[in-house]
C-alpha cells in the first residue's frame, strides 16, 4: 500500500471486528434499530487488510478499541498481533474482558511486549458491573485483569461513573492494585448518552477526592 496524499496519523484506530457479547445501553448496537430488528452484520476485518496497514512506515501504533464490537472476539487476534510486532508497531486493546478463559487470557498475555497497552472497559464491580456492560462475565473479567497485569503490557482500568457505582470507585481502585494494574481511569458521563437513571449523583472531585485522600493522586479525570 502506498503512503496516502494527507498525513497519517502515527496512531490509528482499527475496528476489528462487530462481535461483542455485551449489551451496553449507549452502545449503537443496543440501540441501533437495525440491531432492534436483528439485521446487525457480524463480521471481522480480514488480516490481509489488517498486514496492508501495517507495512505504511508512519504508523507506530494500532488501537484495537472497537465502537461497534470487542477486539478480543476476532478469530485470529493473536496472528494480527504477531502480524503488528513483525512490522515493529505497537498494540494497545481496550475491552470489556468477558467470555475468555485462563487459557487464552495467558496467550493473549505471551503475546504482548512492554510496548504495548491493554485497557480494561470495567465500569464496577461483581456486583454492579452488569448494570451497564449487560451480559458479562465478571469470573472472566477478573481473570483476564489478573493475568494480564502480570504481563509486559502496560494496563489500565477505565470506569466510567454511574449512579450505581458512584460509592465503589475506591474499592475498584484497591481491586486494580491488587490485581497489578497500573494505572484507574475515571471516565466522565457527559458526553455520552446515560442511559435513564444512571446519571451520577456524585461530582467527579467528590468521587477522586476520596481517591487522592486513600492514596496520593493516581486517578485521572477525564471531561
Amino acid at each position: 500500500m502506498n503512503e496516502l496524499a494527507f498525513k497519517i496519523p502515527r496512531r490509528v484506530e482499527v475496528e476489528l471486528t462487530s462481535k461483542c457479547t455485551l449489551g451496553c445501553p449507549a452502545c449503537p448496537r443496543t440501540y441501533d434499530s437495525a440491531e432492534r430488528r436483528g439485521d446487525w452484520k457480524l463480521g471481522e476485518l480480514d488480516i490481509s487488510a489488517m498486514e496492508a496497514l501495517c507495512k505504511i512506515p508512519s504508523i507506530r501504533e494500532f488501537i484495537f478499541c472497537g465502537a461497534f464490537g470487542d477486539p478480543i472476539y476476532h478469530s485470529k487476534l493473536f496472528d494480527i498481533i504477531d502480524l503488528c510486532h513483525q512490522y515493529n508497531k505497537r498494540v494497545a486493546i481496550t475491552t470489556a474482558a468477558s467470555y475468555r478463559n485462563a487459557k487464552w487470557w495467558t496467550e493473549l498475555s505471551n503475546k504482548l511486549t512492554s510496548q504495548d497497552s491493554v485497557q480494561f472497559s470495567v465500569d464496577g464491580l461483581q456486583h454492579n458491573n452488569h448494570i451497564y456492560r449487560i451480559n458479562c462475565d465478571w469470573g472472566s473479567i477478573e481473570t483476564g485483569m489478573r493475568i494480564i497485569a502480570k504481563s509486559r503490557a502496560y494496563t489500565e482500568w477505565k470506569w466510567i461513573l454511574f449512579k450505581h457505582n458512584e460509592n465503589d470507585v475506591l474499592e475498584g481502585y484497591k481491586l486494580s492494585k491488587e490485581f497489578g494494574i497500573k494505572e484507574f481511569t475515571v471516565i466522565e458521563t457527559k458526553d455520552m448518552r446515560t442511559p435513564a437513571g444512571m446519571k451520577p449523583t456524585r461530582t467527579y472531585q467528590e468521587v477522586l477526592q476520596e481517591i487522592k485522600e486513600y492514596h496520593g493522586t493516581p486517578a485521572q479525570m477525564f471531561r
